[in-house]
């Protein structure tokens, strides 16, 4: 059985998760394959996975990205389904990033008693959180002796998209090894809770765990969730450090936010505050894309573009962006695969900050190659629709059409044309000036 999460931020990955249930229906390793979705932060009901079996194998799809993998939720409904069929978690984001989003994964050598037996018989071994990486091997912590976690502890190993890693999960499920120990990632779950939560989120001077924000979602102060960020116990949320935001010129107050001493908080010096988190954060890879997506209108289709025109960039450098809260869905009934929608944006005042970051070129690259892409399929959906992504600086007589739906293509192309200045600006000041108009109803080009 899949159990597919479907939380905002899995949207990235709606192609990767059709693709997985392919290959498991291709393989003659299971007579059915069956895929449930389920939010794991979604209110208790029905149990997702439906009966679990001693012949059942589930799988968990997700990118860790709900909330409900950090505060237990997530790691209760494993140990229920963990103690009654073998059960892993397949997180798609690379291993460094899952501290980002599941930071109590621990290491782990676990042994299976048998063919398919389900995680609460396995032998576990698993590292002291605050071990070195480096230092001795895991310890048992299975037996109630241990002192790291009680008897009822299942451990639901945590495996990445690629053959090692599927293989040695593969080789302890089917105990093909004679009784050997296996190395793996694991969530070490009891009755209701994450038995590794504990030490992350309490004691005096402790490191509060890394957190991302739900896709796209932002604090109610209107300030970004600096997803990574690590902050001291007794003062979450608060970043100690001083100086001046950069390329805002506004000073950074004691509380780490800028202009806080003065008790408000300017959008500009905001935008410029979330950008610089994120530059501290994120791969630098995850911030050159973020520069040249800050250009273009962004639904999937664009993004994957704009990732695969970037030397070196993957697919989980999208992922960065939403998860670190960058990039945030626009309207989740919109459909992310449709390329005449915008369904992902910056938040106010960020597009604009990542266009004064990046250089003329990279503007000016993803402008034109957005136009070759998408000009031609816009034009099929709405006569003059190649005019939304058009950054023609002579193009002054082509108005885009103008409706609800096309706005954002035209405010977006707007705000690009204005960043370049020069011999764009004249362009950008026409589409301000349509922007200022009452959209009329526009109607699709009929074919004949």
């Amino acid at each position: 059985m899949l159990l597919v999460d479907i939380s905002p931020a899995m949207a990235l990955w709606r192609r990767t998760s059709h693709r997985v249930r392919a290959l498991m229906e291709q393989t003659a390793a299971f007579r059915t394959v069956r895929t449930v979705a389920w939010e794991p932060g979604a209110a208790a009901g029905p149990h997702p996975a439906g009966r679990a079996g001693d012949h059942q194998l589930l799988l968990v799809l997700t990118d860790g990205g709900n909330a409900a993998w950090r505060d237990g939720r997530a790691a209760a409904l494993l140990h229920t389904l963990a103690s009654g069929s073998p059960t892993a978690v397949l997180n798609l984001l690379p291993q460094h990033l899952w501290e980002l989003t599941l930071p109590t994964v621990t290491r782990t050598r676990l042994r299976s008693c048998g063919p398919g037996s389900p995680n609460r018989h396995y032998e576990t071994r698993a590292a002291d959180p605050a071990a070195d990486a480096l230092g001795p091997r895991p310890t048992p912590v299975t037996p109630p002796e241990s002192g790291a976690c009680d008897a009822s502890a299942v451990a639901v190993p945590v495996v990445e998209l690629r053959p090692e890693s599927l293989g040695r999960w593969a080789r302890l499920v089917a105990a093909a090894d004679g009784g050997e120990w296996h190395g793996l990632a694991a969530l070490l779950t009891g009755p209701g809770r994450d038995l590794r939560a504990g030490p992350y989120a309490s004691g005096a001077g402790a490191l509060t765990a890394p957190t991302a924000p739900d896709a796209g979602e932002f604090a109610r102060s209107g300030e970004f969730m600096a997803a990574g960020k690590f902050t001291e116990a007794g003062g979450a949320g608060v970043v100690r450090d001083t100086g001046v935001v950069r390329g805002a010129g506004f000073p950074v107050g004691a509380r780490g936010r800028p202009g806080a001493a003065e008790g408000h908080v300017p959008a500009a010096a905001r935008a410029a505050e979330t950008v610089r988190r994120f530059r501290s954060l994120a791969s630098p890879t995850a911030f050159a894309l973020a520069r040249r997506l800050a250009a273009v209108p962004l639904n999937l289709p664009v993004m994957r573009l704009v990732q695969q025109s970037l030397r070196g960039a993957e697919f989980w450098n999208l992922a960065e962006l939403v998860l670190r809260g960058l990039v945030r869905r626009t309207d989740p009934a919109t459909d992310v695969e449709d390329p005449a929608q915008v369904s992902f944006d910056f938040a106010a005042g960020v597009r604009e900050e990542l266009l004064a970051l990046g250089s003329r070129a990279e503007t000016i690259g993803a402008l034109t190659q957005v136009q070759r892409h998408l000009g031609p399929r816009l034009e099929a959906r709405w006569r003059g629709g190649a005019a939304l992504v058009d950054p023609d600086p002579a193009a002054t007589l082509a108005a885009p059409p103008l409706t609800d739906q096309t706005r954002p293509f035209v405010a977006h192309l707007q705000t690009a044309l204005r960043a370049l200045s020069g011999p764009y600006l004249a362009r950008a000041d026409q589409l301000g000036r349509l922007l200022q108009q009452e959209a009329p109803p526009l109607v699709p080009v009929v074919p004949r």
